[in-house]
């Protein structure tokens, strides 16, 4: 920004192409063209100038885009173009045609990242764009930064925007053909813009020596440099010069040009050299969208994304596994001992984050085992065996899914009822034989379990008997009666007496033994453990989610504080206002600056100059000046206006950094020009004092007069006095009058005493 350290006229191109007769190149400060009034020169191209503007008409600030092939053409005067020679005025044409279709192409399309044209005319021998005035810097500027875009969070947030503003030209078989780190300006805000489709040079670029200027060599592909169309371009064309501009901001330098590469290339693969901060799969994507042959590279955005894995929720790749980690260990350990290693090993692998849990997948969605797999075919065959078991056992069924054993040991389990239908004629009501029914019945399906069970008993007419009286329990020790083998007596009886050492520790709490009931069963029963399974799987997610939004927010907090917690950036700032103006929200600077913290760790411009403004004035954080002038500088660094216009006061008065009215001038022209009132206000003043600047009154009231324009109540009293005594412009008591009122009707009470001064006649 070197070229604004003196009144602007350095900005100025003084030399032409060359040509005898020609004039400068760019338009000089004040030209008027229309109802604009051309400011300075925001840059310069082999094809065009751009420039900054004042609508007269709709008191704003505009950018005016001018069709100006320097090559080919020449400025005869002020403002009049015509081609260089009568050689060049096809040529020169042609070219103009490219550059309304270009104004046409840009105002078609609508969608935050792309250049947006308001307006297209044709004066002079030339054409002009007005577009918006984007306030911010170049990524080309920024990626000289360290800190700028450096890990792969920032990355994301910078590329997600401007791939899908790409979709959208290439929705319409549009190709951009001029992506770089030049063309690409960041707001205030941190929002990406597009710039320049450079129609306008792809039909001028008919010559070697042209072509080596139209083409942004270190980002545009092999095809590009094929003027005969041999190799066809289309959205991988694009997508090679996104992907190196990606390349760019992760190894701070360009990749070399796509001619240099075909032979043989020197750029190593970013997979390979891993840079910190940055995924696997976040490099493989550029990798393959830089891929030296056209073929080799995503055909579409789609693919590219999907690539990147930008397909996916942003918050994957940094937090990869935040989803309940002390609950997944406990339910894998409990259902891989039960169910026998076979059932249970084949399950775990299908979770890629490499979760303990089954049911929770890549995409956090609950996704039953393939149906393909070995393990679902033995468990089908399981659950059959164990349904003609169940029908053959009848009631004795309750007692046997303790071990994991053969259908051949399981027939022989209804052996054990029958010591338990000895005692149980006493004491059918003892707290030994209780338990057992309770938990097979929560296990498998609460109180079901019964009735099943009457249905293959047909065959023995005693249990049914049994089960009348003391329901389940009776049923299952009648079924065993006719069969009392003495042999099996005896073991049953040692079974029983450790089921009834079991039982006494968890007589109370029947619930609480359904959690290893579960795993008895599953060996037998294979229902038993595909409900738990899918009866938990939605327990996870609440767990996973964002925590419950503070009662003492509005509706309309509560969303962005859900937001927020997933880590949305503005989400985080707005929640952060909501706290610092209590609306929404209860009033909190504290709180207003835990959220604006979050989100200016993330990288947001907004939340950088917030937190200037908390610690200049002790809101929420300890008064700390040079913290304030930190997060100013930052801010500012990226083009935040207000930032660059507090900095300068900083440096004016020495507040957390050394004073040096030099630096606050220079702040105070960035605010200035890019719209600031108060940095307008500021430079006039160092203009009129001298201060770090040659004095310079009529300077200082063309400055007063912009900010006065905007409203600023100081800028109308000082330009009041400017008038009132004749200071740079001709002296106009009326017109100080005027702006005395408007001061004074903001409230400025020495303007309004000012102004009836001068009406009286008095001094």
């Amino acid at each position: 920004m070197e070229d604004q350290k003196d009144t602007g006229q350095a900005a100025i191109t003084t030399t032409s192409s060359g040509q005898p007769g020609a004039v400068g190149k760019a338009l000089p400060t004040g030209a008027k063209i229309g109802e604009f009034e051309i400011i300075r020169v925001l840059g310069e191209g082999g094809f065009g100038v751009v420039y900054l503007a004042f609508d007269q008409v709709l008191h704003r600030h505009v950018a005016i885009k001018e069709y100006f092939p320097s090559a080919y053409a020449v400025r005869r005067d002020e403002q009049t173009i015509t081609p260089l020679s009568p050689n060049h005025a096809e040529t020169y044409r042609a070219g103009m045609v490219s550059f309304i279709e270009e104004a046409r192409l840009l105002a078609r399309f609508e969608h935050p990242a792309l250049l947006k044209v308001l307006r297209y005319w044709e004066a002079n021998g030339t054409a002009y764009m007005v577009m918006p005035h984007y306030q911010g810097r170049t990524l080309r500027e920024l990626l000289k930064m360290p800190d700028e875009f450096s890990t792969e969070i920032e990355l994301r947030a910078l590329m997600s925007p401007l791939l899908d503003a790409v979709a959208v030209l290439h929705d319409e078989q549009c190709f951009h053909r001029d992506i770089s780190p030049e063309n690409i300006i960041i707001r205030p805000n941190g929002a990406p813009v597009l710039l320049d489709f450079g129609a306008a040079r792809r039909i001028l670029g008919d010559s070697t020596a042209a072509l080596t200027v139209v083409l942004k060599q270190n980002y545009a592909p092999i095809e590009q440099y094929s003027d005969d169309g041999a190799i066809a371009q289309g959205p991988w064309t694009d997508i090679y010069a996104l992907a190196a501009v990606m390349y760019a901001a992760i190894m701070r330098k360009p990749p070399p040009s796509a001619v240099a590469r075909v032979y043989q290339d020197p750029v190593k693969p970013l997979e390979k050299a891993a840079p910190a901060g940055f995924t696997p799969q976040f490099l493989r994507g550029i990798d393959a969208g830089m891929a030296v042959k056209p073929e080799d590279r995503p055909r579409t955005i789609a693919a590219f994304k999907e690539a990147l894995g930008l397909d996916r929720a942003a918050s994957t790749a940094a937090k990869p596994a935040p989803v309940m980690p002390p609950e997944a260990p406990k339910p894998a350990a409990a259902v891989k001992p039960a169910p026998a290693p076979p059932p249970v090993a084949p399950r775990d692998p299908d979770s890629t984050l490499e979760r303990a849990r089954v049911i929770v997948t890549p995409d956090s969605r609950y996704m039953p085992p393939s149906p393909s797999s070995t393990p679902k075919s033995r468990a089908v065959a399981l659950v059959a065996a164990a349904v003609a078991v169940i029908a053959i056992v009848a009631g004795g069924m309750y007692t046997l899914g303790k071990r994991t054993e053969e259908p051949a040991k399981v027939a022989a389990a209804p052996a054990p009822p029958p010591p338990a239908a000895v005692e149980a004629p006493k004491p059918a009501e003892t707290p030994a034989p209780a338990p057992v029914p309770p938990p097979v019945a929560e296990s498998p399906a609460p109180a079901p379990a019964p009735a099943p069970e009457p249905t293959p008993v047909p065959v023995q007419a005693a249990p049914p008997a049994a089960p009348a009286e003391p329901a389940p329990a009776p049923a299952a020790k009648a079924a065993p009666a006719p069969q009392p083998p003495p042999t099996a007596k005896d073991k049953e009886r040692q079974k029983e007496k450790e089921k009834e050492k079991a039982a006494p520790p968890k007589p109370a709490p029947a619930a609480a033994q359904p959690a290893p009931a579960p795993p008895q069963q599953a060996a037998v029963k294979l229902a038993a453990p595909t409900p738990p399974s899918v009866a938990e799987a939605p327990r996870p997610p609440p767990v996973a989610e964002e925590p419950e939004a503070p009662r003492d927010l509005s509706e309309e907090g509560r969303k962005l504080y859900l937001a927020a917690n997933r880590g949305d950036a503005g989400a985080q700032v707005a929640l952060a206002r909501s706290y610092a103006q209590g609306r929404g929200a209860p009033q909190s600077d504290t709180e207003a600056a835990r959220w604006m913290r979050k989100a200016a760790d993330q990288g947001n411009t907004e939340a950088w100059h917030a937190l200037g403004v908390l610690y200049e004035g002790g809101r929420g954080v300890p008064k700390d000046a040079a913290e304030a002038a930190k997060w100013y500088r930052r801010a500012g660094e990226r083009g935040n206006p207000v930032s660059q216009s507090n900095l300068g006061a900083m440096y004016a008065s020495g507040a957390g950094v050394p004073k040096d009215d030099a630096e606050a001038v220079a702040w105070y022209r960035k605010a200035s020009d890019q719209g600031n009132a108060r940095g307008q206000y500021n430079l006039a003043l160092m203009y009129l004092n001298g201060q770090g600047i040659a004095k310079d009154d009529a300077e200082a009231a063309r400055l007063l007069r912009r900010a006065a324009d905007q409203g600023l109540a100081p800028a109308q009293f000082q330009l009041g006095s400017v008038y009132a005594t004749g200071r740079g412009v001709m002296k106009d008591e009326a017109e100080a009058i005027v702006w005395y009122r408007k001061a004074a009707a903001q409230g400025n009470a020495q303007a309004a005493e000012r102004a009836k001064q001068l009406e009286s006649g008095g001094k």
